[in-house]
């Protein structure tokens, strides 16, 4: 130290180093001006000049004709800033109107499983929150109720006394057909006969019929009230599969209400499953924005549901339909629905047991944002993009030898997380720096050159 600076006086540019380091001050023929720094203490100043243009340190700032301004990142401040490279492409983009809304299962999706009579679970094939198919058994129920046995004994006994007319009927009719046109008496007794025994097969048909009807509501499945009628077979036991709910592939069992080996009466809930594809979002448009919403609908203009979780944004989506009136008057909000598909990422098997995991759940905040004009091409990127001033803003875009040029773009629209810019100088394909923009704009008002740029060093 104890260098006489009195010859740095009116130098462009004033640099000062730790001990150890030297310093010189040059004069430039760029518009902006460029510092090398020594990298030990008494090395030859000279060794700079032929190292002006060397890419292992940084470039200097300077104008290009168009008036753009170009930066490069030298290898010492790698791990201090972090710039990530993208290719730009344009997407389809609307202005769109963002309102909150939710995920929820339509109730036309949800089947409940009711006790049709006083029952006992026997057996449970599948906890709560399983994935199961339409049709697949979910328990076996014992058939405790003392009517429904009651009711199979009258049909046991509608069905004997149908036999037994019926036995009688026939041989009534082969009787009549052996008598041929003699005894005149004898064949009007055998008629009349004839029809009291047709009368008395039509009442136990009836009555079996009846008796059939009450224990399909008891429970009795139609293989079970079948083998009643038709072999006289007595059922004690049911069993309880899952229904068909719409035309859903999969259905989740929510809940499951009763206890293996529990007793519950008739219309106790026993099981409730829901369809999950499709699930619906209920939006909440206030006053002001339901008038959009309904041109949205007229128009047949796209809807895109986004999550606040992580999950993909669901696009290409329609309003279903708009309340007619305010669902809360007192908040002046009205409700509209949107049909959400649903898929399963994947599914993990647990012994018999299929559990799926849908990529989306019902009960989700969301937010829906309904387009406010026909979908168009458009340059969208996300804000760590984008240096913002006001209205206006600037990108860079990576030119062929590395180095970064800065260039003014035009803030169209803004989005959550992303921006819509447009651009003279955008074209397709350009290599943007998606993240860490502020920090090339703050190298470049920092004068781009010195390597501890970000650190604070006391000396």
């Amino acid at each position: 130290e104890g260098r006489d600076h009195a010859d740095h006086e009116g130098a462009d540019h004033d640099r000062d180093h730790a001990e150890g380091h030297d310093h010189t001050a040059h004069d430039h023929d760029h518009a902006a001006g460029h510092a090398a720094h020594a990298g030990s203490e008494g090395r030859d100043h000279a060794a700079h000049e032929d190292a002006d243009h060397d890419h292992d340190h940084l470039e200097p700032l300077h104008v290009h004709d168009e008036g753009l301004k170009h930066v490069r990142v030298a290898r010492e401040l790698d791990g201090v800033i972090t710039v990530v490279p993208g290719e730009l492409h344009a997407r389809t983009w609307a202005p769109s109107l963002r309102i909150p809304g939710e995920t929820r299962v339509a109730t036309d999706k949800v089947a409940e499983l009711s006790a049709p009579v006083a029952v006992r679970l026997l057996s449970l094939d599948h906890p709560e929150h399983a994935s199961v198919r339409p049709g697949e058994r979910l328990g076996v129920l014992e058939l405790v109720d003392p009517s429904v046995r009651e009711l199979q004994m009258r049909a046991v006994e509608a069905r004997a006394e149908r036999m037994r007319v019926r036995t009688e009927l026939d041989r009534s009719r082969a009787y009549l057909a052996a008598l041929g046109g003699a005894d005149a008496q004898e064949r009007r007794r055998v008629e009349a006969d004839g029809k009291v025994l047709e009368a008395g097969l039509a009442a136990a048909e009836s009555t079996l019929s009846a008796v059939l009807a009450g224990l399909e509501l008891a429970g009795l499945t139609e293989g079970q009230r079948r083998a009643l009628e038709e072999r006289g077979e007595v059922a004690t036991q049911v069993e309880v599969r899952a229904p068909h709910i719409g035309s859903a592939a999969r259905l989740e069992l929510r809940t499951v209400a009763v206890h293996q080996g529990e007793t519950v009466g008739a219309g106790s809930t026993l099981f409730e499953l829901v369809a999950l594809d499709p699930l619906l979002v209920v939006g909440e448009a206030l006053e002001g924005d339901v008038s959009a919403v309904r041109e949205a609908v007229r128009a047949g203009l796209p809807v895109t549901v986004r999550f606040p979780d992580g999950a993909p944004a669901a696009e290409g989506l329609t309003v279903h339909a708009v309340e007619g009136a305010l669902h809360d008057p007192t908040q002046r909000v009205t409700r509209f629905f949107v049909h959400l598909p649903n898929t399963i990422r994947s599914e993990h098997v647990d012994g018999a047991h299929r559990f799926a995991d849908w990529e989306y759940r019902a009960g989700a905040r969301v937010e829906i944002a309904v387009a406010r004009a026909a979908p168009r091409p458009a340059f969208v990127l996300p804000w760590s993009a984008v240096v913002q001033e006001g209205v206006a803003g600037w990108v860079f875009r990576q030119e062929s030898d590395g180095g970064w040029v800065r260039m003014p773009v035009q803030l169209v629209e803004q989005e959550v997380g992303e921006v819509v810019v447009a651009g003279k100088d955008l074209r397709e394909g350009d290599t943007l720096a998606m993240d860490g923009a502020t920090q090339l704009q703050m190298l470049l008002a920092a004068g781009g050159a010195d390597p501890h740029f970000g650190h604070n060093h006391n000396h």
